[in-house]
């Protein structure tokens, strides 16, 4: 294996920095707000450095990629409940976290304790 030289290093310090310092950053907002909220930035930050890319240095997206950015906007916009469908949203929302919870909730045996628990 070839040793670091002084150009790959600075090549790759800001990048590193930035890295450690988004780690940092979420890591300290966890206490703040929920781990959804946290997983929901972290996604929407790839959209952001896609329009830089779009905007800073010219590139050109394939449609399967653009696909996958809105993929991640319509997520994110479901999860923050939009205005104009908020009812219908969080409604599919709230559908869509009981069964989770309750998937969640066969894997753990949750279920399981809480019927022998009532049935007694």
């Amino acid at each position: 294996m070839k040793p670091v030289d002084a150009v790959q290093f600075r090549m790759f310090l800001v990048p590193t920095m930035l890295f450690v310092g988004s780690l940092v950053t979420s890591l300290t907002a966890l206490p703040l707000v929920s781990v959804s909220t946290t997983v929901i930035f972290r996604a929407m930050t790839t959209c952001g450095v896609a329009v830089g890319d779009i905007l800073i240095f010219g590139k050109r997206f394939s449609v399967a990629e653009l696909l996958c950015l809105v993929a991640v906007v319509i997520g994110a916009a479901v999860y923050a409940g939009l205005p104009p469908a908020r009812n219908q949203t969080s409604r599919l929302t709230s559908a869509f976290q009981r069964k989770l919870s309750r998937s969640r909730d066969l894997c753990w045996g949750r279920a399981v304790q809480r019927t022998t628990s009532l049935s007694t």
